[in-house]
């Protein structure tokens, strides 16, 4: 018994999906979480606060929030809910707005992270200022732009929110995983061969297992948005019938379809096996989900990693869909480089795309 355990230990470090499952995967989730909870991230980042201020705390609110936060004046403000929206969409990282007229201050946040720590900055300023009275003259309120209300966890989101994200994480995994699918079980079973001596050209191959996946992809997308409803009361429509998130929807689509394009070459020129070919798809679909703000707030991260995730062309397709459900108005600039992006890995992965090599 022992000799075949050992010798099944063997053949298992000799699968390269192993390798990958249970060597690299795991290591880069420790330097992900590591970077994220081991406080080994280097430097923080500082929140953007825009403040409209008038009266004696103007002064006072400027020093103390410019000390901590990456502080903007402003000197009009229409919707406080639409301004912060906007400022979201145009930083791409959830922004907060400070409103302070007299006797009322009132803080305005997309992110129910960075809106409490403002709301404490502003309160230390409040009793720093009007030391020793006991009760402060002033009212001071925090509304979470988001829509969440009563929220018990800094992580809270709405549920809007929670089914974009989970919506647009489906569109990356069906496109990367989907097609690799697709493409493999062709691999597997022989049928490429048959493809590539057929008049069948392989554009039209990989179109075609592409277009497969997208309609798959549609299939979880709608388990995710009849949960969202049946168990949050989300209207799909809410999300549906804005353009944003479909283009949002069909370019993170398309740049991972491109992706596995390109990594499904080294399963037909039998450099690796399917299940590795899989496995490489799977990983790169999930290290993509936890590092580029959507399972994992930016807020949370520190400043090289949220560096990174602003670099992706995942997180302006994220911004301009969720910006556009809630309500506000995302520049149509936002979807310049994803196009571009998913343009160019798709054009790639289509140009060297091979269903077949020959011996």
């Amino acid at each position: 018994m022992l000799k075949a355990v050992y010798l099944f230990f063997i053949s298992t470090l000799r699968t390269r999906a192993f390798l990958i499952w249970m060597v690299l995967f795991p290591a880069l989730l420790m330097v992900i979480f590591g970077a994220l909870y081991a406080g080994e991230g280097g430097e923080a980042q500082k929140p953007p606060v825009f403040l409209y201020a008038n009266g004696t705390l103007k002064e006072a609110l400027e020093i103390a929030l410019n000390s901590t936060f990456d502080l903007k004046i402003v000197d009009k403000v229409g919707s406080p809910d639409l301004f912060v929206l906007n400022a979201t969409a145009s930083l791409r990282i959830p922004a907060t707005l400070v409103v302070a007229n007299g006797s009322v201050v009132e803080i305005y946040s997309a992110s129910g992270i960075w809106g409490p720590l403002v709301m404490s900055t502003v309160a230390g300023v409040l009793y720093s200022f009007y030391y020793p009275n006991v009760q402060l003259p002033v009212n001071v309120s925090l509304k979470i732009v988001d829509g969440v209300a009563n929220a018990t966890s800094l992580l809270a989101q709405s549920p809007t929110t929670v089914a974009i994200v989970l919506t647009l994480v489906e569109a990356m995994g069906a496109g990367i995983t989907g097609v690799l699918g697709v493409l493999g079980s062709l691999v597997v079973t022989g049928l490429n061969k048959k493809a590539a001596l057929s008049k069948i050209g392989k554009a039209r191959l990989a179109l075609t297992a592409t277009g497969s996946a997208l309609l798959s992809s549609f299939i979880g997308t709608s388990a995710i948005l009849t949960a969202a409803y049946m168990v949050y009361k989300v209207d799909p429509a809410v999300i549906l019938a804005k353009w944003q998130w479909w283009a949002s929807y069909l370019l993170n689509f398309a740049f991972f379809a491109g992706i596995a394009l390109l990594v499904t070459n080294a399963l037909v020129m039998g450099k690796v096996e399917a299940g590795s070919v899989m496995s490489v798809g799977v990983m790169l679909y999930l290290v993509f989900a936890f590092t580029t703000g959507y399972f994992i707030p930016i807020e949370v991260m520190p400043k090289a990693m949220a560096d990174f995730a602003l670099s992706m062309p995942t997180s302006y397709t994220f911004t301009f869909a969720k910006v556009a459900a809630l309500g506000g108005q995302a520049p149509l600039s936002l979807l310049y480089y994803p196009a571009a992006a998913a343009t160019a890995a798709l054009l790639f992965g289509l140009y060297f795309f091979k269903p077949y090599s020959r011996p």
